[in-house]
């Protein structure tokens, strides 16, 4: 039974629906995690080169545990799923096909699950698009080394049996599984690939991934890699680089709102805030539905000391539900600094209702709540902060500040070691948590 995969990863929000086209005479629905697989009577997946995914060839330990085949491949999808929704590439998520051509094919899939016969529709269309029809075939061997298990992963295309991935990873099966996806990522949407190295804070990989879009032949994705690879330019300090991309990008499409973005960011990076402000205005003029330019807009007008400004774009930002975390950081913290502690908790909670396992968004909506005096609420999401990340220099100062609030000395001095570690970690990174730290660690020396 193979799961039919519609445009395989040429935009990422697809891969919900990766296993649409199940060949069954019935709706098969595979639930797992993020992620379900369905499949609608015959529907095939007319969309641009259909792939279909065969079930994965798992080892006994992989049984053993509990993965199936299906449930192997289910969870496979279920990965590269996440990484889509987790990239925080500015690559419109959108399909290849227009939206009159989605509805024609929704109104297929009804006609399909009504039992209309439309193999000779999906031939047209295919036919129309110029669609090549593709195998994905993968197997999981292992062997063991001592006491673990090494797994082998190969996944093939047929016809012509190429290679796409082969590689060794050790671990439980979901582990081998996320590894697997990020690496099914890289052969097909290497930007994306890249976009979550980037997030996951692995540059020199995103360079990598960078490159390999820059020299294919899909030069679609080429102004999104070069808008990543200014922003990874602009954090190293790389600014001729990060000038050179952005005019690069300017040759190919000048209206191309994200880099205005980012090209704000630059010039906000070297204290050019009358230019950052107008890089902010053009990126909400290229694009007045994004939250971009008010992200943008709002940084330069707070660096600027225009604070009832920027507490408008902010707020504007937040109104667009930025697909991002750092703008729901960026916004909490400005709204604490300001004394809006109402609206700090409003930004940090919608942030949290996105990514709730994110530790520094608990961690300010513990400080949040502390400037509010609600010390025991802000010690329960300390205390969430570090259940998601046991050594989290904001969770750790934050718990220890609210237990010497509430006069909780007794756990102080238990929080110390790791307080003096988070200190050596984070260095000059943040000046002000540091100084916290370093304020509470001589509190216990008086």
């Amino acid at each position: 039974m193979a799961v039919v995969l519609r445009s395989l990863i040429p935009s990422l929000d697809q891969l919900d629906r990766w296993a649409q086209g199940i060949k069954s005479a019935s709706v098969t629905v595979l639930a797992s995690g993020a992620a379900a697989i369905a499949g609608i009577g015959t529907f095939n997946a007319v969309t641009s080169n259909s792939v279909s995914v065969e079930p994965l060839k798992v080892p006994a330990p992989f049984e053993e545990q509990g993965f199936n085949s299906d449930i192997a491949t289910a969870r496979l999808l279920d990965e590269i799923a996440t990484y889509g929704r987790q990239q925080s590439s500015a690559k419109e998520r959108v399909s290849i096909l227009s939206k009159n051509q989605h509805d024609d094919l929704q109104r297929l899939q009804m006609a399909s699950a009504a039992g209309v016969d439309i193999q000779r529709f999906e031939g047209i269309v295919r036919d129309v698009l110029g669609i090549q029809k593709q195998t994905i075939t993968g197997e999981i061997t292992f062997k063991k080394e001592g006491d673990s298990i090494a797994y082998q992963v190969r996944m093939r295309r047929l016809p012509g049996n190429q290679v796409l991935i082969d590689l060794t990873a050790k671990g439980d099966p979901q582990a081998v599984l996320k590894k697997t996806a990020l690496a099914m990522i890289e052969v097909f949407d290497p930007h994306i690939a890249a976009s979550v190295y980037y997030r996951d804070k692995d540059e020199d990989n995103a360079l990598r991934m960078i490159d390999v879009v820059l020299n294919n032949e899909r030069k679609d994705d080429d102004k999104y890699s070069l808008n990543l690879r200014g922003y990874i330019n602009i954090t190293r300090g790389n600014y001729g680089a990060a000038k050179a991309d952005f005019e690069r990008i300017m040759s190919i499409d000048p209206k191309f709102a994200p880099a205005h973005s980012m090209a704000s960011w630059f010039h906000l990076e070297k204290k050019e805030f009358d230019s950052a402000l107008a890089e902010a205005d053009l990126t909400i003029e290229y694009a007045p539905d994004k939250w971009w330019g008010y992200a943008a807009k709002a940084r330069a007008l707070r660096d600027m000391k225009r604070t009832d400004e920027a507490a408008v774009a902010f707020s504007k930002m937040l109104s667009l539900n930025p697909d991002s975390l750092p703008p729901y950081i960026q916004a909490g913290v400005f709204f604490l600094n300001i004394e809006k502690a109402a609206e700090a908790e409003t930004a940090v909670r919608k942030g949290v209702t996105r990514y709730p396992e994110n530790p520094r968004l608990r961690a300010l909506l513990g400080d949040i709540l502390a400037k509010q005096g609600d010390n025991d609420r802000a010690r329960r999401e300390y205390e969430n902060t570090l259940r998601i990340d046991a050594n989290n220099p904001y969770g750790l100062i934050g718990l220890f500040e609210s237990n010497q609030a509430s006069g909780r000395t007794e756990l102080l001095r238990e929080l110390s070691p790791q307080l003096e570690r988070a200190l050596a970690s984070i260095k000059d990174s943040d000046k002000k948590l540091a100084s916290r730290i370093q304020n509470a660690l001589a509190s216990l020396r008086q």
